[in-house]
């Protein structure tokens, strides 16, 4: 198996929000569009019957100036997810893999690296956030998407 380049995983991908800045060599770096405060736990169970997911309410995000754009999460410690901007359909044979970038980690914020076949939909993961917070500006780049296949790309 071998790591698609980044122009190619792009085009599995819909919601880049500027690709110039997005796409890499190996990959493209993904967007955050929504990030959710976990309110009450979920459960699982062996077959899948009484599954339930923990509830989890969106956070809106924060002008810092009127005049912004774009607004920040101002997170305290803890566990929450992050949806990406970006959803993705693959080939079922392909492996996703999705690692958290180096500036994510420079911020004491770190969520684990995912890897997984045949992805499609809308791409979250769970972020785990220090004691001292963090500011997280909307669409901020979390996380390196890569996708290893088979298939042999011209």
């Amino acid at each position: 198996m071998n790591v698609i380049d980044g122009e190619h995983a792009a085009d599995r991908l819909e919601g880049i929000i500027h690709a110039p800045s997005q796409v890499n060599d190996d990959g493209v770096d993904l967007t955050v569009g929504r990030v959710y405060r976990f309110e009450a736990g979920g459960q699982l169970d062996f077959g899948g019957g009484e599954f339930e997911a923990a509830e989890a309410t969106a956070l809106e995000p924060q002008l810092k100036d009127p005049s912004d754009d774009y607004g920040w999460w101002e997170l305290d410690e803890g566990t929450y997810k992050l949806r990406y901007n970006e959803s993705v359909e693959t080939d079922p044979s392909d492996v996703v893999r999705m690692q958290p970038l180096p500036r994510l980690l420079d911020c004491g914020v770190t969520h684990p690296t995912l890897e997984w076949t045949g992805a499609e939909g809308h791409l979250e993961t769970v972020i785990q956030v220090p004691s001292c917070g963090v500011a997280l500006k909307e669409n901020f780049r979390a996380t390196r998407f890569q996708i290893r296949t088979r298939e042999i790309l011209d």
